[in-house]
């Protein structure tokens, strides 16, 4: 009987992140194991070597995904505020109704177009149709608000690890949070999953927070 060779992923090349999740998620380090009975020292010297090669590429890397998510969700928000200021029905739970509802200003509707990037006429003097554009932009807010969404649901998981005190244990929603997130991404051509090789994840974060960089300095 011919003794099995020995196999095991020493570096982040080609470790899928899913077994990178299981051993730093469940401390289960066997999940770098590829064939045969890798040894404990042998399976603990490549998971040290592998935590620093991912520290090293991506440490600073998620910290801007961080701040990234941080920075849209907050501008949501406050588009989502300005867009109910300016065009809200108003109900019973407290909340007011909107100024244009009431008044007519070319600047605030000007503003409201920007928002939610219309181009609604806004005529004073036809108000069925005037109310019926407002409609039309909150109905179009729900989209934005989706968006805030989904998009507080990832910075919260990843606030989390970043919160987290030192030695505190990453979770798998923090990463199902990151592949979100990069899948997300405008240039994306298809979704992320967590069979992605080590490196090309690593690579991918560094992509997404250059490309946040770009368009913000753009815009």
């Amino acid at each position: 009987m011919t003794d099995t060779k020995t196999e095991y992923y020493q570096d982040i090349h080609n470790l899928p992140l899913n077994k990178f999740i299981d051993c730093i998620v469940d401390g289960n380090l066997s999940a770098l194991t590829i064939s045969g009975f890798p040894s404990p020292e042998q399976l603990s010297q490549a998971w040290d070597f592998i935590l620093s090669q991912y520290s090293e590429l991506v440490g600073t890397q998620e910290y801007r995904m961080y701040k990234i998510l941080y920075c849209e969700v907050s501008i949501l928000k406050i588009t989502l505020d300005q867009i109910r200021i300016l065009a809200a029905k108003g109900n019973n739970q407290g909340e007011k109704v909107g100024i244009l509802r009431m008044i007519e200003n070319d600047f605030f509707a000007s503003e409201l177009n920007k928002l939610l990037n219309m181009n609604c006429k806004f005529n004073w003097a036809d108000q069925k149709n005037y109310h019926e554009e407002l409609d039309k932009c909150v109905r179009r807010s729900k989209a934005l608000f989706i968006q805030y969404e989904l998009k507080t649901a990832q910075f919260k998981a990843i606030e989390k690890k970043n919160q987290a005190k030192p030695g505190a244990k990453m979770d798998r929603q923090y990463f199902v949070s990151i592949l979100v997130t990069l899948s997300d991404a405008p240039y994306t051509k298809y979704p992320i999953t967590d069979n992605i090789k080590m490196s090309e994840y690593c690579e991918r974060i560094k992509r997404y927070s250059d490309y946040c960089e770009t368009v913000k300095k753009q815009t």
